[in-house]
């Protein structure tokens, strides 16, 4: 009985040093994790931070992109009456040339081109 009671209180001893070296990882775990934890949430604060931080610079890249919006839909206004008044002096141009070749010429002023004949004095004409 006494050699029973001895591998008994053995493997006793032996379940102790186990559940003691178990133990012991377990709290480096819940160090471990505890440690991440901290980390984790640090890096969370400061990315909020961050965050309430760069609000004012993306409120002002949406007004930046807005204003560009506004200054090209400007330009285009802006070169659609451009070439509208380009395509009117062409219009003026065009009819201008028409009555002055509706008119006769002499002979030294039909191929002066219709620019050039305005310039000649009305007597000479």
């Amino acid at each position: 009985m006494k050699t029973e009671k001895d591998k008994l209180f053995s493997e006793l001893e032996a379940l102790k040093v186990d559940h003691q070296s178990l133990q012991g990882e377990k709290d480096e775990l819940d160090k471990s994790v505890k440690e991440k934890d901290s980390a984790y949430k640090k890096l969370n604060d400061e990315y909020t931070q961050y965050k309430k931080d760069m609000e004012p610079y993306a409120a002002l890249s949406i007004a930046e992109a807005d204003a560009q919006k506004a200054a090209a839909e400007l330009q285009a206004e802006q070169d659609r009456k451009a070439l509208e008044e380009q395509k009117a002096q062409e219009a003026a141009e065009k009819a201008a040339a028409k009555r002055l070749n509706s008119r006769s010429r002499c002979c030294r002023c039909r191929d002066l081109p219709p620019s050039a004949w305005l310039l000649i004095p009305i007597t000479t004409r």
